[in-house]
């Protein structure tokens, strides 16, 4: 009898790590294609600066970075550097002035980074400032993963059409968050190897698929 109720236990047991299994791999079907991921927004200012970051990557080897853009009072002659403390650890970068965007951006690569409020400290030659970074995101903005989820979800059709008869996803996928009057958003790119992109717009709290655009 003891046996019969210890092989009943253990083929629960396997079907519901088979569940949790397949759950888990259901809901990472479209991750391994995201080549490009802006997962946290962050914005702070001093008395001659204001900074915003981004932190994700922009590749396929999914290197993680802090891309932080300075506008305000500055010289486009004089070079500018930000300096970052972390996990016992400083991170240094010069900041590159962009004309098309009329500003300057540094980019400082590093994983693992959870921080939702620290300290820059941007010099100038011998002028140093400190500047506070805050994430923008509402607590309740769903993650990267989920927004993939709720994608997949609301707009199965257009999944199924980038997808091969052998179940592979052909199409790259950008993601960035963003903010807007303090209400969050998923922008999702869909890039297929014609170089077509499929945009379209996540509401950040509830996933509902709000917007969607065919550029060319």
């Amino acid at each position: 009898m003891k046996k019969i109720i210890y092989k009943f236990i253990t083929l629960i047991l396997a079907f519901s790590a088979l569940f949790c299994f397949s759950a888990c791999e259901e809901q990472e079907i479209l991750v391994d294609y995201v080549t490009e991921l802006r997962c946290d927004v962050f914005e702070g200012n001093s008395e001659s600066y204001t900074v915003k970051a981004g932190y994700g990557y922009k590749n396929v080897t999914k290197n993680y970075r802090l891309t932080v853009k300075l506008t305000g009072n500055y010289d486009e002659n004089v070079t500018y550097t930000i300096k970052l403390d972390y996990l016992n650890q400083t991170y240094k970068s010069d900041f590159k002035y962009n004309p098309v965007k009329g500003s300057l951006t540094a980019e400082i690569e590093i994983d693992n980074f959870t921080e939702k409020q620290f300290d820059v400290v941007i010099s100038a030659g011998p002028d140093n400032q400190t500047v506070t970074l805050s994430s923008v995101l509402p607590e309740n903005t769903i993650d990267y993963v989920t927004a993939l989820k709720f994608l997949r979800e609301h707009q199965s059709e257009l999944i199924d059409a980038y997808t091969s008869a052998d179940g592979t996803f052909q199409a790259d996928i950008i993601l960035r968050v963003l903010v807007k009057e303090e209400k969050p958003y998923w922008y999702v790119g869909l890039l297929n190897g014609d170089k077509n992109l499929k945009a379209l717009l996540i509401d950040g709290i509830n996933g509902e698929v709000l917007a969607v655009r065919q550029v060319l």
